[in-house]
């Protein structure tokens, strides 16, 4: 308890020491113990040396081991970076080392994100949720933002264009749909009565020849007569005649669906050949029977 520190002691007898003491005598005193004023100062400037050293010693193990460490980097292993970076600041590093380490972090970060939303989405579409539109919307913009690969991001847009097309109607989009549907029956009638008939671009199933013609209606509307454009040529530029389709028929007899539904259609050559995209608006008109 009432001990006194040995450095509290050492400033006591310094305060005790003689008030007139002088430089002068102190290099007397250090001349006794066989030291002198330049041994000193050479003392403190060896030390100094060594303390330099020894700092740029201890930069190059860090640079070491922010390196490494950046090497090595993988999933368990941020942690230990964003350390290493941090010592590296502080004992003053060079600052596009830091830089680099930092790079490989930011990397190591968006490719950790991106793998992880990437199982996400592989389990989620194992799920019952994948038929959730709110969810699929959601789940997307994560994989847009995590920058997924481009085929598990193409299956998800897909997925989710299906989803929103296929959706149940609101009740003011029946009301639209109906709409449409009235005006086009209109639209569809007006131009079959009158001549010379609707355009259509009738598809020629053996040859794969595309052939322009009209579609129109008898004026009771009871008969559908289908005919080809008078002097049509085809792509080679020769004539069209008698060998060109014209049909007619009852308009009770025949039943309209896509052309791709009908399987003889889809089989036939002409069909094949033609873009996708035209045969999913192709239309086949077929005898009830």
């Amino acid at each position: 308890m009432g001990a006194v520190c040995a450095r509290c002691s050492d400033i006591k007898k310094t305060t005790d020491a003689p008030r007139g003491l002088r430089p002068d005598d102190l290099e007397d005193e250090a001349a006794e113990l066989g030291l002198s004023s330049e041994d000193e100062r050479s003392s403190v400037a060896a030390s100094s040396e060594d303390g330099a050293a020894d700092e740029e010693k201890f930069k190059e193990g860090v640079s070491v081991i922010l390196k490494d460490t950046g090497k090595n980097l993988k999933r368990g292993k941020t942690m230990a970076m964003k350390e290493a970076i941090n010592v590296a600041r502080k004992v003053g590093l060079k600052q596009s080392h830091i830089s680099e380490a930092e790079a490989l972090l930011t990397e190591h970060k968006e490719k950790q994100r991106r793998e992880d939303c990437e199982k996400k989405v592989q389990s989620w579409f194992l799920s019952s949720a994948s038929e959730d539109l709110a969810q699929c919307e959601r789940l997307l913009q994560e994989a847009q933002n995590a920058k997924v690969n481009e085929k598990v991001l193409a299956r998800l847009q897909g997925h989710f264009e299906h989803l929103r097309i296929t959706r149940p109607l609101e009740e003011d989009e029946l009301e639209q749909a109906r709409a449409y549907v009235r005006q086009s029956c209109r639209e569809f009638v007006n131009a079959a009565i009158n001549p010379p008939g609707r355009p259509v671009l009738m598809l020629d199933l053996d040859a794969g020849r595309k052939i322009p013609g009209f579609l129109s209606l008898n004026a009771p509307l009871q008969r559908v007569i289908l005919k080809a454009e008078p002097d049509t040529s085809d792509a080679q530029g020769d004539m069209l005649d008698d060998d060109v389709p014209g049909k007619e028929a009852p308009l009770r007899t025949l039943r309209a669906l896509p052309a791709k539904a009908d399987k003889q259609v889809a089989a036939s050559k002409g069909f094949t050949d033609i873009q996708r995209d035209e045969g999913d608006n192709c239309l086949a008109l077929r005898d009830r029977k």
